[in-house]
């Protein structure tokens, strides 16, 4: 583990570094200690790559890409895939533009059906997209470089891309997490992936879509309706309130109180269980091993009262 002096002077350096100008992410919530290193500076310019002015400019270059869609792939894959080409198009100065998307071929996508913003915003702007496609046609953008896609890369250069160097080595300022049998391996390999891969999916994943708000209100109905009721009901003295439509807001309630997020109970522990098939890549731990490390992260963190639990299969009984 890194002595703390040293680690403290560290941050104290990075601190100090200078950031580009302009408005920050809308996207990022929380302090700056909360996010990865330079995540603010890093999610406005790789907006920024991905929205050029004028998408006609000659100057322009583009990669297309189709999400990965090969059996057996989960989401986490096909993010992963995105991020490394996203890495090879800023490495390359080329705006990265996706395609067909799997998991949004459905009817509850409508007129985004195969599209990755049936869940959350495009990663670049229509221009630019309308412009891709139609060089894609274009056999003399592709002799000239103009427009690339997927297949203009061995598949290791997309799956271990070069993590771009535009913003340093922010990566070495993070505290590896990972602990074994009680001791913490403080030093990781490819840590500079794991920034960027976090990086990558933060701006893919931003601004949802009214209809990933909808799949995510009904799973934290499900959760946590039954507690939140309980909350309003405890908060009501006597008789229920009567409804009033026609009562006028006041600007505080119009334009402060109405902007936040559903709400969640907090402090809340997120816990991911790896089950199944993840058996092919890694030993995978029993859920007993799961409910013990919840139990040491309570009894260090008493407040800590909810834990939510995820896993990659459909179908798990616990």
């Amino acid at each position: 583990m890194y002595p703390a002096t040293e680690t403290d002077e560290n941050l104290r350096s990075f601190n100090d570094q200078p950031v580009s100008d302009g408005a920050y992410p809308p996207w990022i919530v929380g302090s700056d200690e909360e996010n990865y290193p330079l995540t603010r500076k890093v999610q406005r310019d790789i907006w920024i790559h991905q929205h050029p002015v004028n998408c006609r400019d000659p100057n322009i270059k583009f990669l297309v890409a189709d999400w990965e869609k090969l059996p057996g792939f989960g989401i986490g894959a096909q993010l992963a895939g995105m991020a490394g080409l996203l890495a090879i198009a800023i490495n390359e100065k080329r705006v990265l533009v996706t395609g067909y998307f799997n998991r949004a071929d459905h009817d509850g996508c409508k007129a985004s059906r195969g599209s990755w913003s049936c869940y959350f915003f495009l990663e670049t702007s229509q221009e630019c997209r309308d412009r891709a496609f139609e060089l894609i046609t274009n056999k003399e953008a592709w002799e000239k470089g103009t427009i690339k896609g997927k297949d203009s890369y061995k598949s290791k250069e997309r799956w271990t891309a070069k993590v771009p160097r535009v913003w340093g080595d922010p990566w070495s300022y993070l505290q590896p997490t990972t602990d074994i049998n009680g001791s913490l391996i403080a030093v990781h390999h490819k840590m500079d992936r794991r920034w960027w891969r976090a990086q990558a999916v933060r701006y893919l994943m931003r601004f949802q879509t009214e209809y990933t708000c909808g799949l995510l209100n009904v799973a934290r109905h499900a959760a946590f309706g039954k507690e939140a009721a309980k909350m309003v009901l405890a908060s009501i003295d006597r008789d229920w309130p009567k409804v009033i439509t026609n009562q006028p807001k006041s600007e505080i309630e119009e334009f402060v109180w109405s902007n936040h997020r559903p709400w969640v109970p907090r402090p809340l522990l997120s816990m991911h269980v790896r089950m199944g098939d993840k058996a092919c890549e890694m030993k995978v731990v029993e859920f007993e091993g799961y409910m013990e490390l919840a139990h040491r992260i309570q009894m260090r963190f008493p407040h800590l009262k909810n834990v939510w639990l995820s896993t990659e299969m459909q179908v798990s009984i616990f």
